[in-house]
């Protein structure tokens, strides 16, 4: 029969060892997916833009709450930026950010005006933290720097999302010199009777 004490230690180290192992294999790591969802129409005043608006979609996953402390929409089109928004809706009041929990969703609406004949390639960049209370940030501070960085000091975090936005093609005329087909007049056929 094994030592209560012998039974103690061995318990210890087998927490320890799944702490570990779960650090190792990421469970610690900050989860979030971004999504992009563009809306393009012509512009009703201008017919040489069109109206682009990008709703960026954040979904958290179950690992931790997230403080959210920038989001940037930048549209692009032949290397030459054409919008670059940052985000102020994450600040939700002066010196605060905003916080998504596990399992949280939410999105952030941009708009822009682009050329109607230009491709835009659209990025999206998040940032954030993992939230933790100012105590224990405050107690990390009596702890070895190699140990602060996974425990103590909210580590930040970036995710990047892109998509493409193609010219919205019900605006264009349709080039009926290249629709147009030759007609060739049929020609009479013969009915043979025999008698």
């Amino acid at each position: 029969m094994l030592d209560s004490s012998l039974l103690v230690v061995l318990t210890g180290l087998g927490t320890v060892a799944y702490a570990v192992w779960r650090l190792v294999s990421g469970h610690f790591v900050i989860n979030l997916t971004v999504g992009i969802d563009l809306q393009r129409m012509p512009n009703k005043i201008d017919p040489t833009k069109h109206d682009l608006v990008v709703n960026t979609k954040l979904k958290k996953g179950n690992q931790s709450t997230l403080t959210l402390t920038s989001l940037q929409v930048r549209v692009s089109s032949q290397g030459c930026d054409l919008f670059v928004h940052e985000v102020d809706d994450i600040h939700v009041a002066q010196c605060r950010d905003l916080n998504l929990s596990p399992g949280e969703e939410t999105q952030f609406a941009s708009w822009c005006q682009v050329p109607s004949e230009a491709m835009c390639f659209v990025q999206v960049a998040v940032t954030g933290r993992t939230f933790q209370p100012p105590v224990l940030i405050w107690f990390g501070r009596w702890v070895p720097r190699s140990v602060q960085s996974t425990f103590f000091v909210p580590s930040e975090a970036h995710w990047r999302a892109t998509a493409f936005s193609l010219p919205y093609l019900k605006d264009r005329p349709e080039k009926e010199a290249s629709l147009e087909t030759e007609e060739k007049p049929e020609k009479a056929g013969r009915t043979l009777s025999r008698s």
